[in-house]
């Protein structure tokens, strides 16, 4: 009777992973609704974006020298160019600062020093609207004869 027992446990644990596994399987593949997918509505506005080269609109700044990457063989430099009437120049070098005016004309020149070796040049013109832009230039001071 002890053996009866064991089997017809063993039968009865048999037949209750067979239902329970068929019950899955249906609900699984017949009764389990799928989730939807989440979808969301993402609006891209166009915008203009100024290069950084690009003065803004009705202001133009523009340098006739020094060159970018010049090799200079004194300290005392000139710098020059055209910019939109009234706007304020700023020549920065590592050691000084020099402020003008564009003319009437729109013509600025402007006289600074630079160091030995390499020199950034930061030359920003301040137009009437308050806007800005700058430009880097790279000076070297050499007495080296090439």
């Amino acid at each position: 009777m002890k053996a009866e027992r064991v089997i017809l446990s063993f039968i009865a644990v048999l037949v209750g992973l067979m239902v329970a596994g068929g019950t899955f399987y249906v609900y699984d593949h017949y009764l389990k609704t799928s989730p939807k997918p989440l979808t969301q509505v993402i609006t891209i506005k166009p915008t203009t974006v100024p290069s950084p080269t690009s003065a803004p609109k009705g202001d133009f700044f523009t340098i006739n020298e020094p060159n970018d990457e010049s090799v200079l063989t004194t300290h005392a430099i000139s710098v020059s160019g055209k910019a939109t009437k009234g706007s304020i120049i700023v020549v920065s070098t590592t050691s000084t600062d020099q402020v003008g005016v564009a003319s009437n004309d729109g013509t600025y020149s402007l006289s600074t020093t630079i160091d030995n070796d390499t020199n950034p040049l930061y030359i920003t013109a301040i137009f009437p609207d308050g806007t800005e832009q700058t430009m880097v230039k790279t000076l070297t001071y050499s007495t080296q004869q090439f």
